[in-house]
């Protein structure tokens, strides 16, 4: 027998034992157990005592009631705690399990880690270098994250499109801003950000958000591997973020 069910056993014999007492005290010709006075050998009181069967059973009532709604609430917070409550929270890939290459070189700032793997990122690096005030954001402290689209996701891109983008700078510059994030994140930092809305450069946000053990940025996947910078980190993405 375990402890919850002596528990119960505990408090129905209770429960049965004081129903038992109260009762034993109504007469035979009728009357009630609750009467406060006319009866000469008790007088409504319990057992004789200074107080009254009223008092006793208001008492007895009120405490299974508190004991009732204590234990109700108890299950209730358990099934919360358990649940996570009525909205569960995505569930997110367990970090300590990923296994994400690093690259890049931690001695050299973000232009210059982009720059030096020209067989993945020579098409971005034309573009950073297209915007002049990008190559000196991209070479300072920081610290900055850069969403950087590969050769394959830019080579996706019609050249008219790239051309129009490359002859309107202000807008060529707004959106390698976009792709610049304000903070150092590693492929497990925004794993554990979940879903969030990140600051960039130019002052706009962009959506994080996580997808079957994948994490995204505006709609993007973000490759999973952390490319290493004196100022910050690259991460690969998937697409091309339009604000």
């Amino acid at each position: 027998m375990n402890s919850d069910t002596k528990r119960r056993i505990l408090r129905l014999t209770v429960a049965l034992g004081l129903a038992g007492l109260i009762s034993a005290q109504i007469p035979m010709q009728g009357g009630t157990a609750l009467a406060k006075d006319g009866y000469p050998l008790i007088g409504g009181k319990f057992l004789g005592t200074g107080v009254t069967n009223e008092q006793i059973l208001t008492g007895t009532t009120l405490g299974v009631l508190g004991g009732a709604l204590i234990k109700g609430l108890g299950n209730k917070g358990t099934v919360a705690a358990s649940t996570g409550g009525a909205v569960a929270p995505p569930a997110l890939p367990n970090v300590t399990a990923l296994k994400i290459p690093l690259l890049g070189d931690a001695e050299r700032p973000i232009y210059d880690v982009v720059s030096g793997i020209p067989n993945q990122f020579s098409g971005i690096r034309g573009l950073i270098d297209d915007c002049g005030d990008m190559v000196g954001s991209l070479k300072n402290d920081g610290p900055f994250t850069f969403l950087a689209p590969d050769n394959g996701i830019l080579g996706n891109v019609s050249p008219a499109s790239v051309s129009a983008l490359r002859a309107d700078k202000g807008k060529l510059c707004e959106l390698l801003q976009n792709h610049t994030l304000i903070g150092r994140y590693k492929y497990e930092d925004l794993v554990r950000h979940g879903n969030k809305n990140l600051l960039t450069l130019s002052g706009n946000t962009v959506k994080l958000t996580q997808n079957n053990g994948k994490v995204f940025i505006e709609g993007h996947e973000v490759v999973p591997s952390d490319i290493a910078a004196s100022n910050g980190w690259v991460h690969d993405l998937k697409g091309v973020i339009q604000k």
